[in-house]
């Protein structure tokens, strides 16, 4: 399922306002897509070699330089943005 106009335009706001002047680490470009398709969640292990579905995650959103496809995933938490996920549902 894709993101909201919404959540991309708060993505997008957020991101830009912690990093302005980001530049691509790999080809020096300031251009940068951010996927609409949806977010990546990492779910947190609390022991090695096992694995717990459930619990805590963290989310990101892929963000990709337009000229070389280098790829990054900013955590949505640290940008204040977990509520954009939070279920309507009660």
């Amino acid at each position: 399922m894709s993101l909201a106009p919404e959540q991309v335009n708060k993505i997008i706001a957020a991101f830009s306002r912690r990093a302005p002047n980001a530049t691509c680490p790999l080809c020096g470009t300031k251009a940068w897509t951010l996927s609409t398709d949806g977010v990546a969640i990492i779910g947190l292990q609390d022991q090695l070699g096992t694995l717990k579905l459930g619990g805590q995650a963290m989310v990101f959103a892929p963000l990709s330089c337009n000229n070389c496809g280098n790829t990054h995933f900013i955590n949505l938490l640290t940008l204040g943005l977990g509520d954009l996920f939070k279920s309507e549902a009660k």
